[in-house]
């Protein structure tokens, strides 16, 4: 565990799980193909397989440990969300997650080479706007950081897809109690 950036806290993990990618790609990218994108820039990942769950089983973990016990709100759903683009196509922009959860985390499962730093990174923004962080993750890596947090993925320039799982904790407010020294 790394946390990478302090206030406001961003963590950078590098997963214990030993998870299906090549099957867990195959599941998201067809998904995509088949999602409508009427409500949004992702959408839910239905699978049968454990994948995603112990996937979403890994981030409670991480987020109970270093965060402390977590208190879940009767609302909180454990779902994972995809997130597919190519420089085909591209739906971002910069947002937050005040409404849907209190605690975010985005798990890679496909990073394309590129040909700068920007493409397929996910930057981290103050109230104002102002970049204050960039993270060029790799397949792999697990990014968390709190739900007031603005930020925004990138578009990759290349035929090949940036693929990330998305999920989000609902619980008592964690973000108040926990000091990051």
């Amino acid at each position: 565990m790394a946390i990478i950036h302090r206030n406001p806290p961003i963590y950078l993990f590098e997963t214990t799980g030993i998870y299906p990618i090549k099957e867990m790609i195959t599941v998201v990218e067809k998904l995509h193909g088949l999602s409508n994108y009427l409500k949004g820039n992702s959408f839910p990942i239905i699978d049968s397989t454990v994948a995603f769950d112990s996937l979403y089983s890994e981030f409670f973990d991480i987020a109970s440990k270093e965060l402390g016990p977590l208190e879940l709100e009767s609302d909180n759903i454990r779902i994972c969300w995809g997130y597919v683009t190519n420089k085909n196509f591209y739906k971002g922009g910069i947002h937050h997650h005040k409404r849907t959860s209190t605690i975010n985390a985005v798990y890679y499962l496909a990073v394309p080479s590129t040909d700068t730093e920007m493409e397929g990174s996910i930057s981290f923004y103050n109230d104002l706007r102002k970049e204050i962080y960039n993270i060029k993750p790799k397949p792999g890596d697990l990014v968390m950081f709190p739900n007031y947090l603005l930020h925004q993925p990138h578009q990759s320039f290349t035929d090949d897809y940036r693929i990330s799982v998305n999920m989000e904790i609902i619980c008592k407010d964690v973000w108040e109690r926990k000091e990051v020294t």
